[in-house]
C-alpha cells in the first residue's frame, strides 16, 4: 500500500460446510455443548494448548472456533472463525449464520458429554438405569455410542428447545 491508500476489510461471507466438524478452544466449552446438542460434531477439551488446538484442527479437518486472535493468526491453521460474543447462545447463532447450519440441525444427535453419536434404545434394555419416576411417564431413551451415557428428554428439554429455536432465528433470549 501507499500513503493515502484506503484498505477496506469485510466480514467473511457465509459459506456452507460440506461436513460441519468443529473444534472449540478451551474457552468455548458452553458453545461446544450447544453445538453438540444441535447435532454437530464438536471436539473440545479445556486442557488443549493453542498449538494443540491448531494441530488438531488441521489433522482432524475441523473448523476451529476461538475467541483468541493469536490462535487464529497461526500459519498452521487453515480453517477457523473468530467468535466475537461472550454469550454462548449468541456464539452459537454466529456459527449457525456463518456456516449456514440452520437447516442441518439434528437436535440431540450427539452426546453433550463426549461428542459421540446417540442412538435410540428400547426402554427395557436400559430399565435398570432409569429413575423410577422418569420410567413412569417416558418411553424414549438414547445411549451414547462412545461413553454409554443414557439420555432422555426430561422436563428441561422444553427450555432447551426454546433456546435452540432462538439461536436458529439468529438472536438470543432475553435474560
Amino acid at each position: 500500500t501507499r500513503d493515502g491508500d484506503v484498505l477496506e476489510v469485510f466480514a467473511a461471507a457465509p459459506r456452507r460446510l460440506t461436513s460441519p466438524r468443529f473444534l472449540c478452544d478451551g474457552h468455548l466449552g458452553k458453545l461446544a455443548l450447544l453445538l453438540r446438542v444441535m447435532g454437530f460434531d464438536t471436539a473440545w477439551d479445556d486442557s488443549w494448548s493453542e498449538p494443540a488446538v491448531a494441530r488438531r484442527g488441521l489433522n482432524e479437518k475441523r473448523t476451529v472456533l476461538s475467541r483468541s486472535r493469536s490462535l487464529l493468526k497461526r500459519a498452521d491453521l487453515n480453517d477457523a472463525m473468530l467468535i466475537r460474543s461472550d454469550d454462548p447462545d449468541t456464539q452459537a447463532a454466529e456459527v449457525v449464520r456463518r456456516f449456514l447450519l440452520a437447516d442441518r440441525v439434528d437436535l440431540f444427535g450427539r452426546c453433550s458429554k463426549c461428542n459421540g453419536e446417540l442412538r435410540q434404545v428400547a426402554k427395557d434394555d436400559v430399565a435398570e438405569r432409569i429413575p423410577s419416576r422418569t420410567a413412569k411417564w417416558l418411553d424414549a431413551y438414547y445411549l451414547c455410542r462412545d461413553c454409554n451415557h443414557l439420555f432422555w428428554e426430561g422436563t428441561h428439554v422444553t427450555a432447551l428447545r426454546g433456546r435452540i429455536d432462538t439461536i436458529l432465528a439468529g438472536g438470543t433470549q432475553p435474560t
